[in-house]
């Protein structure tokens, strides 16, 4: 399908799936990023607000997810037992209270990435990637699964971006830059692209 053609659903990378389950108020407010305000304003709207359904692949919620969440809380050196108890129950919650009430709203599917039609599609793709841009094997996986379901993916790893674009795949891509940039090619007329740039600009504005 045209790279320019309509989004029929999204895939978070884990830089920006994370933000949508935490609330950066529980984070040390002299230790929230500008790319922390950003990635929050995007994730929580695609994931709560907007009318774009969200594929989430089940190992960025058992694996990457939660090796993510551990390295917030080590860097920040949050030792606070409240922030405590609310971060280390995020995984927890995501699985039995989150992903079950946006599933039963429509608005977002949890699906199992040991499936044969994925892997066939990530060996594929590995072995006919030059090696300096084969980056991550989970982001060949990333790639994959949204190829396969005919997904976008909106993501903070430039690597994602930069293996898309470079092969010239035909994954719909979004990369949000850490600053607030956005790099996709979707097309500028896209509505979606507008409403991002929008979000941004207001977590960027004292």
């Amino acid at each position: 399908m045209n790279a320019e053609g309509e989004i029929y659903s999204i895939i978070l990378d884990t830089n920006l799936l994370i933000y949508s389950f935490i609330n950066i108020v529980s984070l040390p407010p002299g230790k929230i990023t500008l790319r922390e305000k950003i990635y929050s304003k995007v994730a929580r709207y695609i994931l709560f607000e907007s009318p774009y359904h969200v594929i989430i692949p089940d190992f960025i919620l058992d694996i990457e997810l939660p090796r993510a969440l551990s390295k917030i809380i080590i860097k920040k050196y949050i030792i606070d037992p409240n922030k405590l108890k609310t971060l280390v129950n995020i995984p927890s919650r995501i699985k039995k209270i989150d992903i079950p009430s946006l599933t039963q709203l429509g608005k977002c599917t949890l699906i199992n990435t040991w499936q044969v039609k994925y892997f066939k599609e990530t060996a594929r793709l590995y072995k006919n990637l030059p090696k300096e841009n084969r980056g991550k094997h989970q982001d060949i996986l990333i790639i994959a699964i949204a190829k396969t379901e005919n997904s976008t993916i909106i993501t903070g790893d430039y690597d994602i971006y930069h293996i898309i674009n470079t092969r010239r795949l035909h994954v719909k891509t979004i990369y949000i830059t850490p600053v607030g940039s956005i790099l996709h090619n979707l097309g500028e007329e896209n509505p979606l692209i507008k409403q991002l740039q929008s979000l941004i600009n207001s977590a960027t504005t004292p």
